[in-house]
């Protein structure tokens, strides 16, 4: 069985606090004290995300990847532990980098790309909390990712393009300028290091 070739679904820019709601990653039901309602957790959440960072809903079958055997195990509810399996298959298959299991978020890691530059990554499976997404996004520099494996054919991956920790330091509330009108005339495909790596690697893998 030849690996998957990875298809992009939808791709765009988080315009609003709606558009992360759309991509349905996270349980806004999960608040853990820190919002009054899912209302509130969206907005505040949400926000950081608006003019600073690109998405794409990828489909990737993890079952067509080979099985390795350095899985380091991880003990999580339900399906987790089988699905991380999986993630480790797809990611070490496609990516040089690190990875690392926990909980919230359920993942982090770096990936190196082939020009030597190296981001970090955080994800989850499955729906992730309003506040394992915040501790993943305050520590965001610009093309860092967020990964979520929705399920074994599904991933949603965010991607800024400013850095989200500095404007946590910031936190005057106001956003860089940004070109809108450029990027939304841009494919993501063209503007996302993660995505042009990912092409690469699958042109080399179909060689």
């Amino acid at each position: 069985m030849s690996v998957s070739q990875i298809e992009v679904l939808e791709q765009g820019m988080i315009e609003s606090p709606i558009d992360l709601l759309k991509l349905d990653v996270v349980d806004w039901n999960r608040l853990n004290g820190y919002w009054r309602n899912p209302g509130e957790a969206l907005e505040g959440v949400g926000s950081w995300f608006v003019n600073t960072t690109r998405y794409a809903k990828l489909h990737i079958n993890l079952y067509s990847y080979p099985e390795r055997d350095d899985f380091p195990g991880w003990k999580h509810r339900g399906d987790h532990e089988k699905m991380g399996q999986l993630f480790w298959n797809y990611f070490h298959y496609r990516f040089k980098g690190t990875l690392a299991y926990s909980d919230c978020p359920d993942f982090e890691g770096t990936l190196t790309y082939s020009n030597g530059d190296e981001i970090r990554c955080w994800g989850d499976i499955g729906k992730v909390s309003p506040i394992g997404l915040v501790e993943a996004q305050r520590q965001m520099s610009a093309f860092d990712l967020w990964i979520s494996v929705v399920d074994a054919g599904t991933q949603v991956v965010l991607e800024p393009f400013v850095s989200l920790r500095g404007l946590f330091v910031l936190n005057q509330g106001d956003f860089p300028q940004v070109d809108k009108e450029r990027l939304l005339h841009q494919r993501w495909m063209d503007g996302s290091k993660f995505a042009r790596t990912v092409t690469e690697r699958t042109r080399k893998s179909e060689e």
